[in-house]
């Protein structure tokens, strides 16, 4: 999993309900099967006759399921390897829909995955940066205009708000350089 898409996707998980999805307590899912129910996105076999096929959950948590929704349709707009697989479906036979649900469980199984596993997010920490450039004396403003980025920018980064890993790095870089100079 790709540094920006592990980020992205460990702010939704706080932020989308994924952790009450999981009741607050992701050690009593035993399985990826049983988070996928509880977000609705289980296959169910809705098969008829020699029509062999799956249709999506209707049950679960709706909160996730949006979420998850979005997250699919989002990857399927910009994410490449999601565009390969679409293809690959529709090749294959499969409905948007049909697609749509496959991603949605592929998704779920990344979320719980994550849920069970926390991972540390590598870089900078945001928490120092506010600090450190309160001490140098440097504005906002004149933090922004260094960066060549808006204020609003320097201040989501510092307060947490914006998780974009080269931005915190060369923020932290520039601190640093001002530190040295200061010296």
């Amino acid at each position: 999993m790709s540094r920006p898409y592990a980020v992205a996707l460990r702010m939704l998980i706080r932020r989308r309900g994924f952790a009450v999805a999981g009741g607050g307590n992701p050690e009593r899912l035993g399985s990826e099967a049983e988070f996928a129910s509880l977000c609705g996105v289980a296959p169910l076999l809705a098969s008829s006759g020699k029509t062999e096929r799956h249709r999506l959950n209707r049950g679960g948590d709706r909160r996730a399921n949006r979420a998850l929704y979005q997250i699919a349709v989002t990857r399927m707009s910009y994410d490449q390897r999601t565009k390969d697989y679409v293809e690959k479906r529709k090749r294959d036979g499969k409905s948007k829909k049909e697609t749509i649900r496959c991603l949605k469980r592929y998704i779920a199984r990344e979320v719980f995955r994550a849920l069970r596993h926390p991972f540390e997010i590598k870089g900078p920490s945001w928490k120092g940066l506010r600090p450190a450039r309160q001490a140098l004396g440097i504005t906002l403003v004149e933090a922004g205009r260094a960066l060549n980025v808006g204020f609003q920018k320097v201040s989501y980064a510092e307060t947490g708000r914006l998780m974009n890993v080269r931005f915190l790095e060369e923020y932290d870089a520039w601190l640093k350089s001002q530190m040295n100079k200061t010296s």
